[in-house]
């Protein structure tokens, strides 16, 4: 509260003035403590952080990411439709190009974690900005209409998707650079790109607590992905294809989780 001493200075003076009671008591020749005037402090009631608020402050605090990492959440997205890490990123633009390469398409995610933009002499603007995923980071340099188009995306902390290519530094026949053709907020990648989800189950597993499973995991997670289902039989080698008339899906950690665990569902499959 900006009217009110924080919540450790009010524990600070409780505790400087514990000690001068008992400093007091110890030194006075009749024994008698006269007792603290002040009352134990209590906690304000506050609203608790969100999780990325909580990495960010162990991140300030102590260099690393602690309890999780931000793109925890993001892992699915990650896992269907990056094709690179920082890591490997960076190692392809050491490479130097040879006659014949072809230009290499990228797709990879990461959080903001450095924004810098300036004006160059010629008075056009650019920026630079740190991409930062599990294990590594990276550095892109973006000018002009490109940095105007894609700056809006970069805010500290946000993780985000990265779409582009390598290609030829400009006036050079030997550096790479990247350049970025689309960036998507991680968090819209489900909505936006996944079109449907399909289960894999085999006929003996079909049972009713399955099927009511399923459906009450859509219920609770109602959203626009289309539900679809391939029930096979594994002897006979024959597969039906089916989808749901009833129910669309939001792709939820929640359902993912479900998904995952689930031992009767053999596997699942994203399709874009």
């Amino acid at each position: 509260d900006s009217k009110e001493p924080s919540f450790i200075e009010m524990l600070n003076r409780y505790g400087n003035k514990i000690s001068e009671e008992k400093s007091s008591y110890q030194q006075s020749l009749f024994g008698g403590l006269s007792g603290t005037t002040m009352s134990k402090p209590v906690p304000p009631p506050c609203q608790e952080w969100t999780n990325n608020e909580k990495l960010n402050k162990e991140k300030d605090l102590i260099g690393i990411f602690l309890s999780s990492h931000p793109l925890d959440d993001y892992k699915l997205e990650i896992q269907h439709f990056t094709n690179i890490s920082c890591a490997e990123l960076k190692e392809q633009l050491k490479h130097k190009p040879k006659k014949g390469d072809k230009e290499q398409e990228f797709c990879f995610a990461g959080i903001v974690t450095s924004v810098k933009s300036a004006i160059t002499k010629t008075g056009n603007p650019y920026g630079r900005v740190v991409i930062e995923d599990y294990k590594d980071s990276i550095e892109i340099s973006l000018f002009s209409k490109d940095w105007l188009n894609f700056s809006k995306y970069f805010v500290l902390n946000y993780p985000l998707m990265i779409k582009g290519k390598t290609q030829l530094r400009f006036k050079s026949e030997d550096e790479m650079e990247l350049k970025i053709n689309s960036i998507t907020m991680l968090s819209e990648v489900r909505e936006e790109m996944i079109k449907s989800i399909s289960l894999k189950i085999p006929i003996h597993k079909l049972t009713e607590s399955v099927i009511e499973e399923v459906n009450t995991i859509a219920e609770a997670n109602k959203g626009k992905t289309n539900l679809k289902f391939l029930i096979y039989e594994p002897e006979e080698r024959i597969w039906v294809e089916m989808f749901s008339r009833s129910h669309r899906i939001k792709l939820s950690n929640e359902v993912i989780s479900f998904l995952e665990n689930n031992t009767e569902i053999e596997t699942f499959k994203i399709n874009q």
